[in-house]
């Protein structure tokens, strides 16, 4: 199922939730491309006063709902700060225990790899969060190009990189770094001299403190990446 399918599914899972539960007309209504604008600015703070009004797709540990819900119908966090948090994408849902798919995102309102207001302090807070989840030289950290996402907020993938993935293609620029807050500028002057507009990212292990920065006008989420995973028959 592509991203943008699975997006669907999930703005569709959430309202009939909301009507399920008589709330629909207090939830905030958003564009199906600000799903992720909406969790981050509306379900993150569990605590805040109206949380069950404001937030259409609650946390998994949340008291919204008085029956548990399925995993495509709420969000899980795995961490977060100031700035940003990390939660389990939907595409983890009915996969096996060991497939991992995060997705990193900032608290404030950055719409893709396109925006001057892009934070360096992503990748860093992205590689320490994929490093608690699997080894380092599994590690893929993937941004979509503006053509080939289905969401306006930037959204940083974090899954497990494809064996030789990064070997794989010709239309790709490959850099090094010992700074990951570098990678935005390195991509842009990269795709800049090959003058490309619209581009991806992904940040991969060479060794201790060096990185891969691989520009690419492919979806390094889907081209270099274990995007999804073989689905779990549930009723066996």
């Amino acid at each position: 199922m592509s991203y943008r399918k699975l997006f669907n599914r999930f703005v569709k899972t959430f309202l009939i939730v909301s009507v399920s539960f008589g709330f629909v007309s207090q939830v905030k209504s958003f564009e199906r491309r600000d799903t992720l604008w909406h969790i981050s600015s509306q379900c993150t703070k569990l605590d805040s006063p109206a949380y069950c009004d404001q937030c259409a797709i609650p946390l998994v540990q949340g008291r919204c709902n008085p029956e548990p819900q399925s995993c495509e119908k709420t969000v899980e966090i795995w961490s977060q700060n100031e700035q940003f948090f990390a939660m389990r994408d939907i595409k983890m849902c009915g996969c096996p225990a060991n497939f991992v798919h995060g997705l990193v995102i900032p608290k404030s309102k950055i719409t893709g790899i396109e925006d001057p207001k892009r934070p360096k302090e992503i990748w860093s807070y992205a590689w320490q969060v994929a490093s608690d989840r699997m080894p380092l030289d599994e590690i893929g950290l993937a941004v979509n190009p503006l053509s080939r996402r289905s969401q306006n907020q930037l959204h940083v993938h974090i899954a497990r990189l494809k064996k030789n993935a990064t070997h794989q293609t010709t239309l790709s620029i490959w850099l090094e770094t010992s700074e990951l807050d570098q990678v935005w500028q390195l991509a842009e002057e990269a795709a800049r001299q090959q003058q490309w507009i619209d581009y991806g990212i992904l940040v991969s292990y060479i060794g201790p403190s060096r990185y891969q920065v691989q520009v690419t006008q492919e979806s390094p989420e889907y081209a270099y990446t274990q995007a999804e995973c073989v689905k779990q028959d549930l009723k066996k």
